[in-house]
C-alpha cells in the first residue's frame, strides 16, 4: 500500500511540476515593437511606421534604435526612440531639425542613452539623453566637428565613438567621454590614420573598437587607460578584423574577421583569443557578432543562410543556431511572416535579446524575445526532483 502511495505521488507532482513547466514556455514574449507614429505625410495612404533596435539596456527593460514612415523612408523622417514596456516608443529627437538621429546604447537601466544627431548641413553630433536633461550635444576636441557615441557605461557616465574633422567622416578618432560627456579623450590608433570606439565594459575601464593598422588593415583592438590601444589581430586565413562590443566584466570581445572570400564571427577572451564561431548553413560565408552576455557565455548578431541574412544566437554548448529557428523549434513560437535579421542586443543576463527584422506585412520593424519567465529544462527537473524529495520526508513523517 505504502509503494502504490509513493508511485501515485510521483506521478502527481511531476504532473504537476510539468504543467508549471508547460505554462512558463507558453509565457515566452517575442513582440515586434511597431513605430513611432508616422512623422511626416502621415495623411498620405500607405504610410506605415517602421523602426530598428540598435541597442538594449543590461538590464533588459529598455531598447534604443531609429523609427520611420516606410513609405516616406528619407534622412529627415528618421527618428532617434527609446522603448519600454511601460511606456512603448517614444521619440527622443525634440529638435526635429536633424537630417535623422538614431539611438545607439542605453545605460544599465535604461536612464540613460547616447547616440548620433545629423544635421542638413552635414554636421554630425554625438547625444546623451536623459529624462530629466533631454537630448544634450557632447563636447567635442578642438578643430573636431563631427561626432558619433555608440555606446555607454552601464551608470550612463562613460561614452564611446568617434570624432572626425569634416562631413566626410574620414581620419576618424577613437574617443572617450567622461562626467557624462562633458569631457573627451582620443584613444589613439594601431598606427594607421583611423580608429573608432563600438562598445566599452560596465565600469567604463576597458574600450573596445576598430582601428587601421600600420598595414592599412582594420583591426579590432582593446584599450585601457593604463596599456592604451592593442590589437587582437585576425582569425586564421582572414585579413581583417572589428571590435564590436566586449562584455560587461571586460573579459570577452566579439565582432568579426574579413577578407575578399567573407567574414566569420568571433569571440576573443585572453587565455583563448580570437576564435572563430563560424556560421550559418547555406548561402555566403558571412557573419558578424554584434553583442555579448556580461559573462561572455552568449553571443548575438547576423548570419547569411540559405534563407539570406538571419539573426542568430550562440553558446558554447549549441554553436550558432537561427534565432527564428530555435524559437520555432525549442518554444513552439508562431514565427508566421517574420523574417529575423540581425540580434543588436542581448542583456547582461542573456534573457533578453533584441534586434530588426521585416513583419508580416513587409515592413523593417524592431522586435524583442524574453525568455526571462521560461525555466531551463534542468531547472524544471530540478523543481521536480525538489518537491518529490519534499514531499516523500513529509509522507514518511505522517504515516503510521
Amino acid at each position: 500500500m505504502i509503494r502504490i502511495h509513493r508511485v501515485l505521488l510521483r506521478s502527481a507532482v511531476i504532473l504537476i511540476i510539468t504543467s508549471i513547466g508547460v505554462g512558463h514556455s507558453l509565457a515566452l514574449q517575442f513582440r515586434g515593437l511597431g513605430g513611432l507614429p508616422v512623422l511626416e505625410h502621415g495623411d498620405q495612404p500607405g504610410a506605415r511606421p517602421e523602426s530598428y533596435a540598435f541597442g538594449l539596456s543590461g538590464d533588459g527593460s529598455t531598447i534604443v534604435g531609429q523609427s520611420a514612415a516606410e513609405k516616406y523612408l528619407n534622412m529627415d523622417s528618421m527618428q532617434a526612440f527609446r522603448w519600454t514596456l511601460a511606456e512603448g516608443m517614444i521619440s527622443l529627437d525634440e529638435f526635429g531639425n536633424g537630417q535623422y538621429s538614431l539611438g545607439s546604447a542605453a545605460s544599465f537601466d535604461g536612464s540613460v542613452v547616447v547616440g548620433t544627431h545629423d544635421f542638413d548641413d552635414g554636421f554630425v553630433n554625438a547625444f546623451h539623453w536623459t529624462e530629466q536633461t533631454g537630448l544634450v550635444y557632447l563636447v567635442e576636441s578642438p578643430q573636431y566637428s563631427r561626432s558619433r557615441a555608440y555606446d555607454v557605461s552601464a551608470d550612463g557616465t562613460v561614452i564611446v565613438g568617434f570624432e572626425a574633422e569634416d562631413k566626410s567622416l574620414t581620419n576618424k578618432q577613437a574617443v572617450i567621454w567622461t562626467d557624462s560627456g562633458q569631457s573627451v579623450a582620443q584613444l589613439g590608433t594601431l598606427g594607421g590614420n583611423e580608429s573608432w570606439a563600438n562598445g566599452v565594459s560596465a565600469d567604463g575601464s576597458l574600450v573596445v573598437g576598430t582601428s587601421k593598422n600600420e598595414s592599412g588593415q582594420i583591426e579590432a583592438f582593446l584599450w585601457n587607460d593604463s596599456d592604451g590601444m592593442a590589437g587582437l589581430g585576425t582569425l586564421a586565413g582572414y585579413s581583417s578584423s572589428t571590435g564590436a562590443a566586449v562584455s560587461a566584466d571586460g573579459a570577452t570581445v566579439v565582432g568579426s574577421s574579413s577578407s575578399g572570400t567573407g567574414a566569420e564571427a568571433y569571440r576573443w577572451t585572453q587565455s583563448d583569443g580570437m576564435v572563430g564561431l563560424g556560421d550559418l548553413a547555406g548561402g555566403e560565408t558571412r557573419s558578424s557578432a554584434n553583442d555579448v552576455s556580461a559573462d561572455g557565455s552568449i553571443v548575438v548578431g547576423s548570419s547569411q543562410s540559405v534563407n539570406g541574412d538571419e539573426a542568430f544566437i550562440w553558446d558554447a554548448q549549441n554553436g550558432m543556431r537561427s534565432i527564428l529557428d530555435h524559437l520555432e523549434n525549442d518554444y513552439a513560437s508562431d514565427m508566421s511572416g517574420w523574417i529575423l535579421l540581425s540580434a543588436t542586443g542581448i542583456s547582461d543576463d542573456g534573457s533578453v535579446i533584441s534586434g530588426y527584422g521585416i513583419n508580416p506585412e513587409g515592413d523593417y520593424e524592431a522586435w524583442m524575445v524574453d525568455y526571462s519567465a521560461v525555466p531551463l529544462p534542468s531547472t524544471v527537473w530540478l523543481m521536480v526532483t525538489g518537491v518529490i524529495g519534499i514531499a516523500e520526508l513529509r509522507f514518511k513523517m505522517i504515516r503510521p
